[in-house]
């Protein structure tokens, strides 16, 4: 494949609206500890209605964290983050994890993101934007929003997903399992 990037490691953590939350990112990053990457499906840091960042203290964490980070670009995010933030927010995320197409995107257009995940033969398709976390398997595809992982909706704690060789589990930030799905 060509322009797609490529992962090798045995587990990867996935995360979604942060919303500039540093003590949520702490759980989840002690949850993935033993996690090759990080997804994050957007709206990572916390702006102000005026545009203004409220903190830049997730940006340096997220900076600092010693694996790679893949990150889309939620509705809540500004082209302005990347003055802070390493890891590229984009639009459309595709990654060749160990042989398993991933695709992500925030999840504000379910529809685009269904068509760009189809054309990139995705077998794991992230998305957030609804803080509610949900795990669908439709046909060989896996659906994962991880929820929200600081302000969920609904009666769902805060979460975030984790997959591996065997499948993908949506947890709390303490670590209780809510939702699992194998890999066919």
């Amino acid at each position: 494949m060509v322009g797609v990037l490529r992962l090798e490691c045995g587990k990867i953590g996935i995360i979604s609206d942060t919303h500039g939350d540093t003590a949520a990112w702490r759980k989840a990053v002690e949850l993935f500890s033993d996690c090759g990457a990080i997804f994050h499906a957007g709206d990572v840091l916390m702006h102000n209605y005026d545009g203004a960042f409220v903190t830049d203290s997730l940006a340096n964490e997220i900076n600092a964290c010693s694996c790679e980070i893949f990150a889309a670009m939620g509705n809540c995010d500004r082209f302005s983050d990347q003055e802070l933030l390493l890891p590229v927010l984009q639009p459309f995320v595709s990654v060749d994890w160990n042989g398993r197409i991933v695709a992500m995107a925030h999840g504000n257009n379910p529809a685009l993101l269904r068509r760009d995940a189809a054309n990139a033969g995705a077998s794991l398709v992230i998305s957030g934007h609804t803080h509610v976390a949900k795990l669908e398997r439709l046909g060989d595809v896996i659906f994962v929003n991880p929820g929200s992982a600081s302000r969920p909706l609904g009666t769902q704690p805060a979460s975030v997903a984790v997959a591996d060789a065997e499948g993908i589990s949506i947890l709390t930030l303490d670590g209780k399992h809510l939702f699992d799905e194998a890999w066919i």
